[in-house]
Order: C-alpha cells, then sequence, then structure tokens
C-alpha cells in the first residue's frame, strides 16, 4: 500500500470513531438536559449536530474502506 493512502486510511478511521463519539456524547447531552430540565436547553440543535455527525461518520467508514 502506497505510504499517503495508508495515512488517509488511518486518518479516516481515527476520524469516523471520533464523529461517532462526539455524536454519542451529543446524544448523551440531550438525554442529561432532559432530565435536569434545562429551559435553555436545545434539543433540536443538538440532535441536528448528532445526525451530522452520525453521517460524516458513516461517509468516513466509506471512504476509508475505498482505501484499504
Amino acid at each position: 500500500m502506497i505510504f499517503s493512502r495508508a495515512i488517509a486510511w488511518a486518518c479516516l478511521t481515527f476520524l469516523q470513531g471520533a464523529l461517532a463519539f462526539v455524536g454519542a456524547l451529543l446524544l448523551l447531552l440531550i438525554i442529561v438536559q432532559q432530565v435536569r430540565g434545562d429551559a435553555g436547553a436545545q434539543p433540536l440543535a443538538n440532535l441536528i449536530a448528532a445526525a451530522i455527525a452520525a453521517v460524516s461518520a458513516f461517509a468516513c467508514r466509506i471512504l476509508a474502506r475505498k482505501f484499504a
């Protein structure tokens, strides 16, 4: 495997995991804010951000598989 492709694969694989982790943390944030009854919470904005992170993680996974 070419070195640049190996680096791209490693970076995309890490980014996929990091984005999945961020999405999970955003979902956890929504749950905690609802349990606490936070008046200033914006669950829709956090849900949209979690969805964007999940879609981006999926895209990184697809791209990483193409490099492997």
